[in-house]
């Protein structure tokens, strides 16, 4: 991974353009960089979904019947998320909240963590195209980001998810 991004690093003072998602990012990844802020061709590109995500998908409020039903999609782990914290709130909330956790990766280490709790309301359900994504999250009352905000990244951006969970009119939860 290191000889890969010192090939990167050559390679941005050559670029016709690079993008980030926002200004502070940019901003970070030039000093980061050592990259000469007033001639390196920086865009800002917020990666939001297509608007067909939000025509004839956008929930309306939570359905009337509980459970609460909260979507997680995304990479799993115990240390840069706050799945443990989760999982247990869940217990203690005995069945008024659900947790389903779509994820295209390794899902092993959380997954041993709710056998090992016996935990009953989170369920693992693997990955889902991204053009189905839309229809799935209709099914659900809640977004959630468990981030835990351990590095520099978690504050200067928005994920991905937030704006798909948006885009569907679902609530988003977040603990920072």
């Amino acid at each position: 991974a290191n000889i890969i991004h010192g090939w990167e690093r050559k390679m941005y003072e050559k670029a016709a353009w690079v993008s980030h998602t926002n200004e502070d990012r940019m901003r970070l990844f030039i000093a980061d960089q050592h990259l000469k802020a007033p001639n390196f061709p920086g865009h800002i590109m917020p990666n939001y979904p297509q608007k067909s995500w939000a025509k004839g998908n956008v929930k309306t409020g939570w359905t009337a019947m509980a459970p609460v039903k909260l979507i997680y999609i995304g990479a799993v782990d115990m240390i840069n998320i706050c799945f443990a914290e989760v999982i247990d709130w869940l217990e203690q909330q005995n069945g008024k909240y659900v947790l389903d956790v779509l994820s295209n990766q390794d899902t092993s280490v959380v997954e041993s963590y709710v056998l090992q709790r016996a935990a009953k309301f989170v369920k693992f359900l693997g990955a889902v195209p991204y053009f189905d994504l839309p229809k799935v999250l209709r099914q659900y009352d809640v977004g959630v980001i468990v981030y835990r905000g351990n590095s520099d990244n978690f504050f200067y951006f928005a994920p991905n998810k937030l704006f798909e969970y948006l885009a569907i009119g679902l609530d988003v939860w977040s603990p920072v």
